[in-house]
């Protein structure tokens, strides 16, 4: 799953490439935009999100965002809320987290400004319900950059910052409240992490970390994990 090269003018983006193994054979198969993240309930439900082909290589406020979801047999564009501008900065999705049939969560963040300046530090949720994407929640704290995922009880774990310090946390999401906490570190460092990833059937959750020296010294890789 990824994308073609395409020429330096269109950021290195090209025609969206995907292949398919069916047990036998590898195969490429139609798909109506840059799947960039992905989340998958079963063979026959998968779900991508990511700019169109036509305007995948486009400058990001150019950029047209789906949801893509695969039925076993195909790839279907799903259009999603258009979502009013923030300070002049468009929204983008960071990451998608497919819970179960008719549970699939998006999170989308502004993009940064029309004069290159940092996107404003902000996060809503879309919900699809198996019919229709509706905004389920919007934090204006939040600044996320690397994904979401389930908790194994309905709710969600995202990965974020504090642009006014080095710090970064862990966001849990639930019944509409988003509680921030400080991401795993040692003592002398602060922690970064990302990449999270929820064992299906579980309430077990991994990504992966860094441990940054609040002083000098080497930022040193970590292994995140939450829950049994």
């Amino acid at each position: 799953m990824g994308h073609q090269a395409g020429p330096p003018d269109t950021l290195g983006f090209g025609p969206p490439w995907l292949r398919h193994y069916n047990g036998t054979t590898w195969q490429t198969v139609p798909v109506p935009g840059v799947a960039g993240r992905a989340s998958v309930v079963s063979a026959k439900d998968m779900w991508a999100v990511g700019p169109t082909t036509a305007t995948a290589g486009k400058a990001g406020p150019q950029q047209v965002y789906i949801a893509m979801h695969w039925n076993g047999t195909k790839w279907a564009a799903v259009r999603l809320p258009k979502l009013a501008k923030v300070n002049g900065a468009a929204w983008s999705p960071r990451g998608i987290a497919a819970l179960g049939a008719g549970n699939v969560w998006i999170a989308e963040v502004p993009q940064g400004s029309l004069n290159g300046e940092p996107g404003p530090q902000d996060t809503i949720l879309l919900h699809w319900n198996g019919h229709t994407w509706k905004t389920a929640a919007e934090d204006r704290g939040i600044a996320l950059y690397d994904g979401i995922t389930g908790d194994g009880h309905g709710g969600l774990w995202l990965a974020g910052f504090e642009a006014a310090t080095p710090a970064e946390y862990l966001v849990h999401y639930s019944g509409g409240t988003f509680t921030p906490q400080a991401a795993p570190a040692q003592t002398g460092y602060y922690g970064q992490a990302g990449s999270l990833t929820q064992v299906p059937g579980g309430t077990s959750v991994w990504g992966i970390g860094s441990l940054v020296p609040t002083g000098n010294g080497i930022t040193e890789g970590d292994i995140v994990h939450y829950g049994g």
